[in-house]
Parts: structure tokens; sequence; C-alpha cells
């Protein structure tokens, strides 16, 4: 397996060629991987490491190669979710901290539920064994998973006086007065916190993405967005200059039956969103 290598600051390109659009690398000839049965070079695809942290800026990406990523996530998402937003698995999981900075004495397993809020993330391709997630996941193929999305009017509010339904687009959760004026219901008690509940029913057994759709702006929550999708915990920065909807990755998970999504709203007093959440099959 070719060597990780820091990404180049500007770029993001760690091999040769003019540019990120040269991202096959032939490997026939050079002796590393052989030719194909036809004679023509094998290729090799080289993964698109940029795609982890541009799902998530809290996630920093600090070595790449041909295959694989690593480096740090920053919210306590964990390695699953980290690697597979660039369409890859955790291979192996360090402790870490931000600024890119590994701790290989501290080994971990890849789908630790340690609390941690930052780890070291290896991540690689599937190689054939991990074509099912998680061998106790099996799927009834006359009932496969299917793609499921609910929007914010679906979900069920707790502490619905300090939500704001009516304004926009999307939920907050808020404590100024200017917002009574498009919503009725609003009645703030200066906290913020509540909960927003979404159950999605009948869920056919599988290996899902989940995804929480929230608006980025300057005054979200600076500790993050504490999501739960079916008891498995992961805060989502939100706060951005962008004022974009944004489909944050929260993580890959086995689901069936009753799933509830919620955005736990009661352990800080920031302002957090929610404009849908979706439920995509890993295959």
């Amino acid at each position: 397996m070719p060597p990780l290598t820091k990404p180049d600051v500007e770029t993001g390109w760690t091999g040769g060629g003019d540019s990120q659009e040269d991202s096959r690398i032939e490997t026939g000839d050079s002796g590393v991987s052989g030719g194909t049965d036809s004679g023509f070079p094998e290729t090799v695809e080289r993964v698109d490491c940029s795609r982890i942290s541009a799902a998530n800026p809290t996630w920093e990406v600090c070595e790449t190669g041909i295959e694989e990523c690593a480096g740090v996530f920053g919210d306590g998402a964990g390695c699953d979710a980290y690697c597979a937003a660039a369409g890859l698995i955790c291979k192996a999981r360090f402790g870490g901290e931000p600024g890119c900075n590994k701790e290989p004495q501290n080994v971990l397993q890849c789908g630790d539920n340690n609390g941690h809020t930052s780890d070291w993330c290896v991540c690689g391709p599937s190689d054939g064994t991990e074509s099912d997630p998680d061998p106790g996941c099996p799927v009834d193929s006359s009932n496969p998973p299917v793609f499921r999305e609910l929007g914010y009017r679906s979900a069920s509010y707790g502490q619905r006086h300090n939500w704001v339904l009516d304004c926009r687009d999307y939920a907050y959760s808020a404590a100024g007065a200017e917002h009574r004026e498009c919503d009725s219901a609003y009645a703030p008690d200066g906290s913020r916190q509540g909960t927003a509940s979404f159950v999605f029913e009948n869920v056919p057994r599988g290996w899902y993405t989940a995804y929480v759709g929230g608006r980025h702006t300057e005054n979200r929550n600076p500790s993050g967005a504490r999501f739960l999708v079916d008891g498995h915990a992961a805060t989502i920065n939100q706060r951005s200059s962008s004022g974009s909807a944004v489909w944050d990755l929260h993580g890959q998970y086995c689901l069936e039956g009753r799933v509830e999504v919620v955005l736990d709203s009661t352990v800080n007093s920031g302002s957090d969103s929610v404009m849908g959440v979706r439920l995509d099959p890993v295959r």
C-alpha cells in the first residue's frame, strides 16, 4: 500500500500531474501491481480526501494517499462518519487532537463510542470482506433498504415555546422576542432549550447513512448541535457565515423498524437549527 503523504496546503494534491483532474494512477507498467489480463495497465482512482473537510469544517485531512486518507475529527462524530464522507471505511483509529496531532501510542477500535471529541482516523477502501459493514445486519431481499426523509414539519417539539417554526423554511431554537411576529406559538423563556424528534416507522433492515439538515449561520450554537440517530450521538457544527442550508453527515448505522432521530437542544443554551433528516441506504 503506498504511503500516506501530507496534502499540498493550497491544492490538496499529493501526486504528479498539473491538477486533480489527473486522478487515475496507471500501475500496469510500473511493477507496482502488474497489468490486466487484456494487456492494458490497471488504473486506480485516487480518492478525493477533500470531501472529508468539505463535509464538516471540524474534520481535518492531515495525510493522503492514492486510496487512503487520514486525519482528525473534532466534533465527536467518530471515524466511521469521518471516513464515510470520502466513500471509505475506517481502517485504524488512534488518539488525536485538532491540529493534526496523532497519538500513535493510543490505539483504539474504529467503532469505539468512547465519548472523545477528537481522534485520529485512518481511512481506506473496502477489501471486500466489509461488503456488509455489520455482519449482524443482514438484509431481507424481499424488503430491501429504501431512502427515507422527513422534513422539520414532521417533528414533534419538546418545549415548543422555544422553537421558531413559521418564520423560515426550517426550525430553530431561539430566545429573541422579534420572532413572535411570524410564529404565534413562540414564547421564549430565554433558555433556547428543547428537543426536535423525528420518527421513521417500518424502516427495512439495512445499513444506512444518516444525514441531518440545518441552516448554517454565524449565530448558531458555538458548542454545536447534538443529534442522536437511533441512540448514536454526534455533534454537528452549524456555525458559519455561509448562511447555507447544509445536509451534514451524521454517520452510518444498521437500522430497522422504528428509528428515532432527535435534535437535543437541552444540553446548552445555543441556537440550533433543523430542516430535516435523511436515511440513505449504503447499497
